[in-house]
């Protein structure tokens, strides 16, 4: 294609102007980022790379959410890749390269045909999620209608439409070819220019956000509590914005608001303040507007940092990367840091703090109840059992601790208890009481470590999750943590344990969010093969596995009262209910207690709740 030197001038004059739109918002939001808290972490960089490919490259987490606008999404995210090198190779020729970027041979004509085939199904691709945006407006992509994304979605229509044409329909001498190159290389350079002034930067901060993020969900960074240090190096939390860390920063800038977090999150779908969707546009917002509001005096935070279940709802469903639960954790540490919190969470700390449990029982409740049924203490080269508090005091729950122990004596394992556990300090610490929860950590850490145990095991997903982040302030890294599930399916498929009989009815399970998606590749699996392997007929409910929806007891708001929209557990009880179950089955000890409580609030108390333990140890065969 020939151009004058006038038109390169103009093209090189709109390609200087365009860079200097686009770098004045992106190189803003950088400074940001970088006065932001902490630094960056890359370790394991072949694990990132590979998760890289699997979400970024091809789409996994998009795609994995929402099967139908995922792949069209995916379409469209893929011929912009393709796309940028035939742009390229247009742009070099306008500036008069008679080569191109692609060259003139058989590779050009090979690549404009596999972009063909990728035009037409980005065009129908682009028509779907225009209609959905502005046709359909699901609640979740929010109330008012973005000028952007219908301006953006016009550009990549007609890019699409003039590449098809330029390609296929029109002769290179032809003045009409000029013109529709003119036309693709117009909307090239405004989408450009728009592009850092809409969400749709994800489209280039997304690359480093899915590269950097932790590979453990909602993973809380220790604070600095020494007393003893320089008290410039104290950590409180996060009072103000310059409190919290640069890959929050980063995520803020990224969120493309598709709102998948919205769906998912618990507080949200039960008419409360809390949008994790909204919470990171308002700190972007914040940002943006040089906010030096400490977070208790912005309304747009004080008035949710007390209403996440800490699920990982959010987090888990993110196509791009953003840990919503983060900031909210660290918010939750500056405001206890300043004695502000819930009325209701006072009872929690003053408890944990002086006999090491939530409730006030006193130690020797639990070693009654232990040495009464017979649990062996713990000695080195056994397995060992964590109780966690609800095993080892709550009337209910002991019934799952004696069923487990049952199990284990059943399998010839040689195991123990440790008589003087205490609180791992989970609900402390998601709470933001990070000094208690260290407190706590320490003097367990110091008898785990003296213990020495190669493995522990727990009843409790709360625990598991807890003890695993032990391991960043001192735990033996060695020690490996599973759930109880875990361990059964392992003595099952060993010969170790045996099962028969059959259940009668219907039985649903409910997966415990910190097991389903904190937990392991298999930890929604297992429970479900163990059922089965005891005869039990389950049955699902629409919210389930990895997308199953919290019985509203995580991140302390066991501890707390729900004072707005209805309560979590109502919701999903009510969900269970419509699947026509005849009992639920548990592996939590917050779930069972929260689904009971449920189901006695809707007057369904005779559908019996049990945890896993209790159903095989009812199957055991002697």
């Amino acid at each position: 294609m020939h151009t004058t030197i006038l038109e390169r001038l103009i093209l090189g004059f709109l390609s200087i102007v365009m860079i200097v739109v686009f770098l004045d918002p992106v190189l803003t939001r950088l400074r940001i980022i970088m006065a932001a808290k902490g630094e960056f972490s890359a370790d394991r960089v072949g694990d990132r790379i590979k998760r890289w490919i699997g979400e970024v490259l091809l789409q996994g987490t998009m795609i994995g959410g929402r099967p139908l606008v995922g792949w069209t999404h995916a379409l469209v995210f893929w011929a912009f890749m393709v796309f940028v090198f035939e742009t390229a190779d247009m742009y070099f020729r306008m500036m008069g390269s008679s080569f191109g970027l692609l060259g003139n041979g058989w590779f050009h004509e090979f690549y404009q045909g596999y972009l063909g085939i990728i035009a037409v199904l980005a065009i129908f691709s682009i028509i779907y999620l225009l209609f959905r945006r502005f046709i359909l407006r699901p609640p979740a992509l929010g109330e008012h209608l973005s000028w952007s994304s219908g301006m953006v979605g016009l550009f990549i229509l007609i890019l699409m439409v003039s590449f098809l044409a330029g390609a296929f329909l029109m002769s290179e001498e032809s003045a009409y070819f000029k013109i529709n190159a003119w036309i693709h290389m117009g909307i090239v350079l405004a989408f450009v220019m728009l592009l850092p002034r809409s969400k749709h930067l994800h489209l280039l901060f997304s690359f480093f956000t899915v590269f950097l993020k932790d590979f453990e969900l909602a993973r809380i960074r220790p604070l600095n509590l020494d007393i003893e240090a320089d008290e410039e190096e104290w950590e409180l939390g996060a009072e103000t914005l310059s409190d919290l860390s640069k890959l929050t920063a980063l995520s803020a800038f990224t969120c493309v608001e598709c709102g998948r977090c919205y769906d998912h999150c618990p507080a949200r779908s039960t008419g409360k303040k809390l949008d994790p969707k909204q919470l990171m546009l308002d700190l972007r917002t914040a940002w943006l507007e040089g906010s030096e509001k400490t977070f208790l005096e912005d309304e747009r935070f004080s008035e949710v940092m007390w209403q996440c279940t800490t699920c990982g709802a959010c987090t888990f469903q993110c196509p791009v990367g953003i840990d919503q639960i983060i900031p909210q954790i660290e918010m939750r540490r500056g405001s206890v840091a300043n004695s502000v919190f819930p009325d209701a969470m006072r009872p929690l700390f003053d408890n944990l703090e002086s006999v090491g449990n939530p409730w006030l029982y006193q130690p020797t409740d639990a070693a009654e109840f232990l040495a009464e049924n017979g649990f062996p203490e713990y000695e080195k080269g056994k397995v060992l059992y964590w109780m966690g508090c609800m095993a080892r005091f709550d009337a209910e729950y002991r019934k799952v601790a004696i069923a487990f122990k049952r199990l284990l004596d059943a399998s010839g394992v040689n195991w123990g208890v440790l008589i003087g556990e205490m609180c791992t300090g989970d609900a402390a610490r998601r709470a933001g009481n990070e000094l208690l929860f260290q407190s706590l950590a320490e003097m367990n850490i110091e008898n785990l470590n003296d213990a020495a145990p190669g493995l522990i095991v727990t009843t409790c997903p709360h625990c598991m999750r807890t003890l695993e982040e032990y391991k960043d302030l001192g735990l033996n890294e060695n020690i490996q943590i599973i759930h109880h599930t875990q361990y059964l399916t392992d003595l099952i498929s060993e010969g170790k344990l045996k099962l028969r009989g059959k259940s009668n009815g219907k039985m649903v399970y409910h997966d415990a969010c910190y097991l389903s998606r904190y937990g392991q590749d298999k930890d929604y699996r297992n429970p479900r093969e163990l059922l089965r392997s005891a005869g039990s007929k389950l049955v699902e409910p629409k919210r389930t596995k990895r997308t199953s929806f919290c019985c509203g007891a995580g991140g302390g708001m066991l501890f707390t009262e729900e004072l707005e929209g209805t309560r979590v557990n109502h919701d999903r009880v009510d969900e269970l209910i419509g699947t026509g179950m005849e009992s639920c089955a548990t592996a939590c000890p917050f779930c069972q207690m929260m689904i009971r409580d449920g189901l006695g609030d809707k007057e369904k108390e005779g559908i019996p709740v049990r945890d896993v333990a209790e159903i095989l140890a009812d199957r055991l065969v002697v």
